[in-house]
């Protein structure tokens, strides 16, 4: 099996064709070792991070040049994902992006993932 990983991409909407050079590979398998997009901006206030940003995104790396040729992509999320740089467990956001994180690696709808309670520990 053939498997390829990535992390960090996208930084404040930089481009690049690194998807076009892992899909060279014919990985069977892509794992997103975490900042998949930097919902976080250094425009923005640490609570300003609104849905509809987190989605543009998230769109902008789906729509990178390359991505749709990986054929099997999972993963798990970072900081950046999650929504502000060495955020914790008690952001805001939390739910919110993580369900769009699951909806950008097309976590399957019965996956354990999306079921979780990710209530707030104190």
């Amino acid at each position: 099996m053939n498997i390829s990983f990535g992390s960090c991409y996208g930084l404040y909407d930089f481009q690049s064709d690194i998807f076009e050079t892992i899909a060279a590979e014919s990985p069977d398998l892509f794992i997103w070792l975490g900042d998949v997009s930097y919902n976080d901006s250094p425009d923005l206030s640490f609570h300003g991070m609104s849905e509809e940003y987190v989605s543009k995104r998230l769109a902008s790396t789906k729509s990178a040049s390359g991505y749709s040729k990986l054929s099997r992509v999972i993963g798990v999320w970072d900081d950046h994902d999650f929504g502000t740089n060495d955020g914790d467990r008690l952001f805001e956001h939390k739910k919110r992006n993580r369900v769009a994180f699951l909806d950008f690696i097309e976590e399957p709808a019965d996956s354990e993932r999306r079921l979780q309670d990710d209530s707030p520990i104190h």
